[in-house]
């Protein structure tokens, strides 16, 4: 049997919000939105595999991590599950959405990695490999990653995070999974589907977001949302304005 993803729950009720985090975080960057969201809400934050506390789970390409978000969804069933997925998460949810099992009920893309490659130069990509090496490497990954000052210990939080992911799995991203192309295979999403993103974002750019992921989103009965002045971290830099536009979400 697969080792099912480590996880941890707040609140109650259904359905069940499940939270996946951004490339070389873990579960702890949604616990701001999680505060703000578990007194009406039953809020799951998970580790993808390699990443926070699932760093001896093995498992990185795209069609291994749907696979994993897949096994905990089936943990929860038959409650209903509205995925919630950000940056490099977002790849593989939205190949989930494409062949959903019974009880997924809606995806929420927050500053989703796209179907198609994702946009990193090769300088970048080769610098991005070694990133989670020293502590300087770090502290210029995410650095490069928000716009807003983070709150408290959120800088220290998110450094560690990157300096504990497994090495295997943080080189798995910008050498295959990134570069994985799926938008010929998913061309329809099969739920409903919402986007989040930030006007400063640099990784996954808002045009480029316009361009790739929007129009599935829109074709599946949803929209953009756009969340003024905040880049790609959106979880630390604007939990008010994320968790308002996930209860907006919820609501469609």
């Amino acid at each position: 049997m697969d080792m099912l993803l480590p996880f941890s729950s707040s609140g109650s009720g259904e359905p069940v919000l499940l939270f996946f985090h951004f490339f070389g975080s873990s579960q702890r960057e949604w616990r701001h939105v999680v505060q703000r969201l578990s007194p009406q809400h039953h809020c799951v934050t998970a580790d993808m595999a390699g990443f926070g506390d699932a760093v001896r789970i093995p498992g990185y390409s795209v069609t291994e991590m749907a696979g994993h978000i897949r096994s905990l969804m089936a943990h929860f069933a038959p409650a209903p599950v509205i995925l919630v997925a950000h940056s490099f998460s977002g790849k593989p949810a939205m190949v989930i959405a494409a062949d959903p099992p019974p009880n997924l009920s809606k995806v929420i893309l927050v500053a989703p990695t796209t179907l198609v490659p994702e946009p990193i130069a090769p300088d970048a990509r080769k610098k991005m490999r070694e990133r989670n090496l020293t502590q300087e490497g770090a502290e210029a990954f995410i650095a490069g990653s928000h716009h807003r000052p983070l709150q408290g210990g959120d800088l220290d939080l998110a450094i560690t995070d990157v300096l504990r992911a497994d090495r295997a799995a943080w080189l798995a991203w910008p050498d295959s999974g990134s570069l994985e192309d799926w938008s010929d295979r998913i061309t329809t999403l099969r739920i409903p589907a919402y986007l989040i993103c930030g006007t400063e974002d640099e990784a996954i750019p808002l045009e480029f977001q316009r361009e790739h992921t929007l129009p599935l989103v829109e074709a599946s009965g949803g929209r953009l949302i756009v969340i003024q002045d905040a880049a790609h971290m959106l979880p630390n830099e604007a939990p008010d304005e994320l968790a308002a536009a996930i209860r907006e979400c919820l609501g469609a």
